[in-house]
């Protein structure tokens, strides 16, 4: 008899795992294309988002029109934005028109990571998103497909935790990640790093039965990163110490 209840609970827990509703972690496919661009000239700290135009070394940016309710139509595409980018796409190496390594390694792809956040129901706020450690991945480096990551199939994919329905709202993070540096850092100070606006997904994948398959990441936009700002230092201990010894020196003169 426990045996039985012990089967039927780990059943139970399997179905409630893969319960959770998944995306197709891809970019560069016939209805997806999203790039990651390095901070923009002279607005460096400041994020540019929405799709731009093909460049020399830069696949087209392909979206989906939404609606004034912000919901995401179907079958509309477009193919190129207005977005003006004046940093290049990250890992792009093409001869001609390569990023400008810089201080961070624009020109170098594998030394971003990208990592997809989401929560059950559309238009969730971005803060309240959470990461899904199961879509990440790097930037590529390539004279042909720069700014775009690498695709990841994940098996078995945990998804997107509470989408018992087939609704999610999605965002996609990118950070300098060279030598280990984390997003709370780079967000701290530490290097470039950047998001996505979000985007409401409509057709999750594994949910019912027989399993539904994965919608990609439609709608899903380009973005830039921003670079860090250099803060001030704070004064030290000792010097605060010696300013208010001399400001007490100066009062005893007087």
């Amino acid at each position: 008899m426990k045996k039985t209840l012990i089967i039927s609970a780990l059943l139970v827990g399997s179905i409630s795992a893969y319960s959770q509703g998944t995306v197709l972690f891809v970019d560069r496919a016939s209805d997806v294309n999203i790039h990651v661009y390095a901070p923009q000239g002279q607005t460096a700290t400041v994020e540019t988002t929405g799709d731009a135009n093909s460049a020399v070394g830069v696949t087209a940016d392909i979206y989906e029109d939404t609606q004034a309710n912000g919901f995401a139509t179907t079958g509309t595409l477009v193919t190129g934005g207005s977005t003006v980018y004046t940093g290049g796409a990250i890992g792009n190496t093409k001869a001609g028109n390569a990023t400008a390594a810089g201080a961070y390694h624009y020109n170098v792809g594998t030394d971003f990571t990208v990592e997809l956040y989401g929560a059950a129901g559309y238009n969730t706020p971005l803060a309240s998103l959470q990461p899904l450690s199961q879509y990440t991945s790097s930037l590529t480096t390539s004279g042909t497909y720069g700014g775009t990551f690498v695709a990841v199939y994940p098996s078995p994919d945990a998804g997107i935790p509470s989408t018992t329905g087939n609704q999610a709202t999605i965002a996609l993070y990118a950070w300098y990640s060279l030598g280990g540096l984390t997003l709370a850092e780079d967000q701290a100070g530490s290097g470039p790093w950047g998001v996505s606006p979000t985007d409401n997904i409509t057709a999750l994948g594994n949910l019912g039965s027989p399993a539904s398959t994965p919608e990609d990441m439609l709608g899903l936009q380009s973005f830039s990163l921003e670079a860090p700002t250099v803060a001030t230092p704070e004064p030290s201990t000792i010097a605060l110490a010696v300013m208010g010894a001399s400001a007490l020196l100066f009062r005893r003169r007087k």
